[in-house]
């Protein structure tokens, strides 16, 4: 139900509604969100249409803001270890940093200072400490930082997008003026794409040099830490965006302030105009630091040995902390054994001083489980989502050899714990997920990644690996997601099957802690199926003995699919997935997004290749290029077509694919599917116009009617739920929803002006009650009835403008011949306009279109309802210019106006009135009040009481 239909009720339309000669209602409804009690009926008030454009406003600025958001945003930060107590703060009294925050040198350095240092050497912790100490010490500067997360496994982490994104968020959070000049700026961008927001680095890097051009001051200081993980084409186009804004906050003259601190490896090497560097491994109080580090973990009570143990550590190291940090576990757990101090010194002086020989060394120090190790490390390495700690744990242990269900142990976290970092060879460290409140896994550095990937990693482990080790990885990990899912029982999946669906949602949470490896199997086996084949490792074979059909395979396809569909975030079609269905709708239904879409399409392609049957009908999306639609997989629903998919089969959740396209309001898919003449509904091709429309959606609008839309139909249902208006023509819901655009080429496209609703309300009315003052001209050019009268409590156009007191659309409406003795209802009271007018304006706030309404031949003496004729509405108020105008155009009194007049205090109204009252009631005034309520004053307010 519309705003307008909700209205309606609320003054009067439909059953009940009071009749014509202005008998009152046994209940009425104020405006806002009062509600009224009147007899045994409950009414709920309307929200005018300022409140609810002002809602939508704010909702779609909400969502505009959100969309820059993306999941784990600022993981690397929160994952990164504090500074060791008195570490690090000797930053601050460096020459470089007291320069790079001193605003009288910005012209020797233009606001930049960059740490470099080598792999493991402490950049990104000294990173976290330096954006805490700003945060904490720059009150009047925004603070802003970005930490590139390589490790990641979403592109966005570890992209110039993701930075460009988060910073823009940061600032929209925070600054007023950057968040009106956000919306300002990308507010169609909202409306355009209703269902996910997309952002370029382009826009966004415009937006942000933009901000510097406003005459709004703007003080930041920006951290971005690990700027070398990214591509070294990335790195120059991200530093040369930084300098571009530096560049024009110095030409704002004090105006505005842009501070830069970056840091990365010292390759690659990207020149910079100006600005300082400082390099930590050369810094003397960095090396003090390692050393307080040595002497807090090192644990050995021999004075003279532990002496000699610091200096030569600190010697070998070169200053990378991450050497310290491997090397220091090793020689405690030597100490443990019972070694003594010199053969602990003897052991260092045998290791090597680069990170790389030193990883072998902690590789091979232990050979201990190596199968173990390997698995572990395969997860890490090839996993597509960081593992939560009991998920490693139940993938190394048990998953490489049979299904795991934790009913077959009882391991605490601190087992756990324990069990990783032995197998690890203390390369993995866990972590806190906040957000989440889970622990997840990931290496103690970067590095270790690069080294276990490389020719001396995990092919020395195990040298199987080495002809592919990628594509025998994924091929390791799709066959433990076979197991976790083949295995899953049987009787649990009846039972589930059996069960509400919500029901089953609820169970969610219990059953993946039950079951943790059988989540992310589920999740990801065909992604890791499509990795293997583009390593390499040819899935044709695979995927035909998936779609035999022999029982085995049946058993797995069809507990996959029940298992994908309880994992999160996807909570419909249980009842979908009772039999088997065929392996092609299943890959293209996995492919719910644009990144799993990168990789399965080409798994898929393969097995089109292969010459399955297209047009197969199962499912809520009945066949494979409906879901291809509906998923806005382009690239596979032309594939489909050009194999011959028939667009002409009906069926499904859209009923066909050509208006599953429409829903992703993309034009190149509508245009793809049309081309191939898909029949339809009109019903639902009337429905889905409406969508279109209803989301500002003109190009694909036009699509529709070219293809055969009535423009004049009222359209009874919408297709979507969560649309609540009923009976809607196209052209009152392009005016509902406030589209000038839509509304011109609806016209162009033959709607009639003229033509009503199914609540009876007209373009123009709609227009005229939320103060549309383009629409509502342009709409009278087109030739619309400004004197159209219906059956709506508003009656006309002129009465809905002043409903919500548009007194300008009114003025338009009147200079375009409306008649101004209109009569409509108001709080399920049938009014006059001028009644109306005077009964809303009780504070005189605008007299002028009361006395407008006069001088145009209003009628002084219309009486309808309980509140009054206009000189007396007009004497409650002490109107005084309007009462002589009231009388002066031939008002009489009954002697109620004199009655309110002497009752409110306005005594220069009651000798005016006493002079001219008339006591004589015109007998053929139909609309008079009746007998018993004369002389009684009620007004807007008291009328409730």
């Amino acid at each position: 139900m519309s705003h307008h239909a909700r209205e309606a009720e609320d003054t009067g339309g439909g059953a009940g509604q009071g009749d014509q000669r202005g008998h009152i209602y046994p209940s009425i409804s104020i405006g806002g969100h009062a509600q009224v009690h009147l007899g045994d009926k409950v009414y709920h008030g309307h929200r005018n249409s300022t409140d609810r454009a002002s809602d939508e406003r704010n909702a779609l600025e909400t969502r505009l803001v959100q969309s820059l958001a993306f999941p784990n945003m600022d993981a690397r930060h929160r994952h990164i270890g504090h500074a060791m107590p008195q570490t690090g703060n000797w930053l601050f009294k460096r020459d470089e940093y007291l320069s790079w925050m001193d605003e009288a040198k910005l012209t020797d350095h233009h606001g930049f200072l960059w740490i470099k240092g080598k792999p493991g050497s402490g950049k990104s912790t000294m990173m976290k400490l330096a954006l805490e100490q700003a945060e904490d010490y720059e009150p009047n500067c925004e603070v802003l930082s970005y930490f590139f997360n390589a490790r990641a496994p979403a592109e966005l982490e570890r992209s110039p997008l993701g930075l460009y994104r988060s910073l823009t968020h940061q600032l929209v959070s925070k600054v007023p003026h950057v968040r009106r000049h956000f919306v300002k700026t990308f507010g169609t961008k909202a409306e355009s794409q209703p269902i996910c927001i997309e952002w370029t680095i382009k826009e966004l890097c415009v937006f942000l040099v933009d901000l510097l051009k406003l005459t709004e001051p703007l003080r930041t200081t920006i951290f971005i830490d690990a700027l070398d993980e990214g591509r070294v084409r990335d790195v120059r186009d991200m530093v040369n965006m930084l300098e571009e804004m530096i560049q024009h906050a110095r030409q704002a003259r004090g105006c505005h302030l842009v501070r830069i601190c970056l840091s990365s490896r010292h390759y690659p090497h990207i020149s910079i105009k100006k600005g300082l560097s400082l390099v930590l491994e050369d810094q003397e109080e960095h090396a003090g630091d390692i050393q307080k580090y040595i002497a807090e973990k090192l644990k050995l009570e021999d004075d003279d040995v532990t002496e000699k143990l610091q200096s030569t550590m600190l010697r070998k190291s070169g200053n990378i902390f991450l050497w310290v940090v491997l090397v220091i576990p090793i020689l405690n757990g030597l100490r443990d054994d019972g070694n003594t101090a010199e053969s602990l010194l003897a052991q260092l002086q045998k290791m090597p001083t680069e990170l790389h020989g030193l990883f072998e060394d902690v590789l091979f120090a232990d050979k201990t489980d190596l199968t173990s190790t390997v698995a572990l490390f395969q997860w890490m390495l090839f996993a597509f989502e960081p593992l939560r700690a009991d998920t490693l744990y139940v993938a190394v242990r048990y998953g490489s050899s049979t299904f795991a269900d934790a009913a077959q142990y009882s391991e605490d976290f601190e087992t756990i714990s324990r069990f990783l970092l032995n197998r690890s060879r203390g390369l993995v460290e866990i972590v806190t997920e906040r957000a989440y409140n889970i622990q997840s896994v990931q290496f103690i550095h970067e590095s270790i990644r690069e080294f276990l990937l490389g020719r001396s990693g995990l092919v020395t482990l195990l040298p199987e690996l080495g002809s592919n080790l990628e594509g025998l990885s994924h091929e390791f990990l799709k066959a433990c997601c076979i197991r976790q899912i083949s295995g899953f029982p049987p009787g649990l999946i009846r039972k589930l099957a059996k069960m509400p669906a919500r029901q089953k949602l609820a169970l969610r949470k219990e059953l993946w802690v039950r079951f943790p490896l059988v989540q992310y199997a589920s999740s990801y086996f065909f992604e890791h199926v499509g990795n293997s084949h583009d390593c390499g490792l040819p899935q044709e074979d695979f995927l035909k003995s998936l779609a035999s059909g022999t029982l085995e395979c049946r058993s797995l396809l069809i507990r996959w699919a029940f298992l994908d569909r309880m994992s999160p975030g996807r909570s419909t079609g249980f009842e979908h997935y009772a039999r088997q269905m065929p392996l092609l709708y299943l890959m293209i239904e996995r492919a719910a997004s644009e990144q799993k879409m990168q990789k399965l399409n080409r798994l898929i392609e393969t097995w089109l290749d292969t010459k399955p049957d297209v047009n197969e009908t199962c499912g809520l999306y009945n066949t494979a290029l409906q879901v291809a639609c509906a998923r806005g997989n382009e690239k596979i629903a032309r594939r489909l077509i050009k194999d011959g998919a028939n667009v002409h089969i009906q069926g499904g959740k859209y009923e066909n694919a050509w208006l599953a396209a429409i829903r992703k309001f993309d034009m190149s898919f509508m245009e793809l599917v049309s081309q191939c003449q898909c029949a339809t509904s009109q019903e639902l091709f009337q429905s889905t116009l409406m969508l279109l429309i209803g989301n500002h959606q003109r190009a694909k609008t036009k699509l529709l009617l070219e293809r055969g839309c009535h423009v004049n139909q009222v359209t009874r249902e919408h297709l979507e739920s969560r649309y609540r208006y009923r009976d809607e023509t196209p052209l009152t819901r392009a005016v509902s929803v406030q589209d000038q655009a839509m509304v011109e080429m609806l016209v162009e496209h033959g709607a009639h002006v003229n033509l009503a609703n199914g609540e009876q309300l007209t373009p123009l009315m709609l227009a005229a009650f939320d103060g549309q003052m383009d629409i509502l001209q342009y709409l009278i050019e087109q030739g619309a009835d400004v004197n159209t009268s219906t059956t709506h409590p508003y009656g006309s156009a002129l009465f809905a403008a002043m409903y919500h007191r548009h007194t300008e659309a009114a003025d338009v409406l009147i200079a375009a011949g409306a008649h101004v003795n209109v009569v409509g209802y108001y709080l399920r009271e049938q009014l006059s306009l001028l009644q109306l007018v005077l009964w809303l304006d009780d504070r005189g706030n605008d007299l002028t279109f009361a006395r407008k309404l006069i001088e145009e031949g209003a009628d002084v003496n219309a009486n309808y309802g309980r509140v009054g004729a206009p000189l007396k509405l007009a004497a409650n108020h002490g109107y005084m210019p309007i009462v002589g105008l009231l009388l002066e155009r031939g008002a009489r009194d009954d002697g109620t106006a004199l009655q309110v007049a002497r009752h409110k205090g306005h005594e220069a109204i009651a000798k005016l009135l006493e002079a001219r009252t008339s006591s004589v009631v015109s007998p053929s005034r139909s609309t008079s009040r009746s007998s018993d309520t004369e002389g009684e004053w009620v007004s807007a307010e008291e009328y409730l009481d």
